[in-house]
Formats: C-alpha cells, sequence, structure tokens
C-alpha cells in the first residue's frame, strides 16, 4: 500500500505542477499552443507532454535519492 501511496503522490504533484507550469507560460506561448476547451489541440499536447516530464523529473530524483540513502 506504501508503493501505491507514493507512485500516487508522484503523479498527482506532475499533474497539478505541470499543469500550473503550462498556465503560467501559457500567454507567452504562440497562439496554435493556446489550449482551447473541449478540443484536442497543440495545447492540450503541451500541457500533457509538460505533465509528463515533470514525472519523469520528479522519477528520477526518488531514485536518485533512494540509491543516495541505501548507500550510507
Amino acid at each position: 500500500m506504501r508503493v501505491f501511496i507514493g507512485k500516487f503522490t508522484k503523479i498527482f504533484v506532475a499533474v497539478i505542477g505541470g499543469n500550473a507550469i503550462y498556465y503560467i507560460f501559457e500567454d507567452s506561448l504562440p497562439d496554435i499552443f493556446h489550449h482551447k476547451i473541449f478540443t484536442l489541440d497543440w495545447g492540450l499536447l503541451l500541457d500533457f507532454w509538460v505533465c509528463v516530464f515533470l514525472w519523469v523529473i520528479l522519477d528520477l530524483f526518488s531514485k536518485f535519492r533512494f540509491r543516495l540513502r541505501t548507500k550510507k
């Protein structure tokens, strides 16, 4: 159960953080990357990739931190 909570927390932080990063920078992006509600567009794809990128960074950080903790 502890592993599930850790993975869920990592995914939750990646989605919320990725959406926050996307919406902070959305105004400075070209118009093609602005998300229109209820449509599949380049903005939604970019938002998805920002979340995936953040999830990968969090996953690598947690694996690196685990390796440091086990070496001691």
